[in-house]
């Protein structure tokens, strides 16, 4: 992203008080993020390339809180 990395939006959505579950999208390795992952407060990720039934499974275990 040009201006801020996905990790420093999270931050961002956080501070406005929005509550919506997040979900990062990475061509990283998933466990070298974990770390951050958890630092941001992010609720999963998905790592490309990906299944689009993945996807919907990540959504529907967020949504189903």
């Amino acid at each position: 992203m040009p201006k801020m990395n996905g990790f420093e939006t999270t931050e961002k959505i956080h501070e406005l008080g929005i509550t919506t579950p997040i979900i990062a999208l990475t061509a990283s390795d998933k466990y070298e993020l974990e770390g951050d992952i958890s630092k941001y407060k992010m609720n999963d990720i998905l790592v490309k390339p990906f299944e689009f039934t993945d996807l919907q499974n990540l959504i529907i275990k967020h949504i189903n809180l």
